[in-house]
């Protein structure tokens, strides 16, 4: 499927930066540009950065990863011209929150008009479709994923692998890593001071981080596959 395509394309930038950073902190620190022989210095404030923006390459791939993967369920939906009628209860809910997606600095006549179109759209058994973008806004670690899968009826079973305090710390302080990034709470050199790339004392390093982030998507990956085969998007 395309969304597997896209993940596996994107462990790959993942797995090329993560090793450049491995390599950064094992000192492999000189970088020589082609015919010079003085060379430039990757100094410890300038390795902080780079670990800190690992976060924010992990976070990209978690929300493309989930971002995907419901446009996916969707388009299935849309290729096989299903209506209201067709679609679970859950698809059903999923679907009339996206289109009501309330803001409270909407006009109560834009607020109707919105309204409308989802009645409409249903008495008249057209198509159902998500034509907006979804966003998450920073939001999604290993609970919001989990709501994602609830509510569009995806069995997603974390049993027999899932541990809180690694998938679950892991995804949460990517999350918080990458908003305090985003926002400018922290700078990059604050996020990386503390942060090696393998794990030290038992403080999870950026190895666990991006080691934890894709087994548990993997595994939300198989349930997804899984969920458009059987077509359990389906009433």
């Amino acid at each position: 499927m395309i969304f597997r395509n896209d993940f596996d394309s994107k462990v790959c930038e993942v797995e090329n930066y993560f090793s450049f950073l491995e390599k950064v902190e094992y000192e492999y620190v000189f970088l020589f540009k082609k015919g010079e022989e003085k060379p430039f210095i990757i100094n410890d404030e300038l390795f902080k950065i780079l670990k800190a923006n690992g976060f924010l390459i992990l976070y990209n791939l978690i929300e493309s990863t989930i971002l995907n993967t419901v446009v996916a369920i969707f388009d299935e939906i849309k290729q096989q011209n299903l209506s209201y009628r067709d679609i679970s209860e859950k698809i059903r809910l999923y679907w009339s929150k996206h289109k009501y997606k309330y803001d409270e600095t909407i006009t109560e006549k834009r607020l109707f008009q919105r309204f409308h179109q989802i009645v409409n759209q249903i008495i008249d058994n057209i198509p159902i479709e998500i034509i907006d973008r979804i966003e998450y806004g920073g939001s999604l670690d290993a609970e919001k994923i989990r709501r994602v899968s609830n509510d569009l009826g995806i069995d997603f079973s974390t049993k027999h692998y899932y541990k809180e305090d690694k998938h679950g710390k892991c995804l949460q302080k990517i999350k918080e890593y990458r908003n305090s990034l985003v926002h400018g709470k922290k700078s990059f050199s604050e996020i990386g001071r503390d942060i090696t790339y393998n794990e030290l004392d038992d403080v999870l390093g950026l190895e666990d981080y991006k080691k934890f982030t894709i087994e548990h998507l993997t595994h939300f990956l198989n349930s997804v596959e899984e969920y458009i085969e059987s077509e359990k998007y389906k009433i």
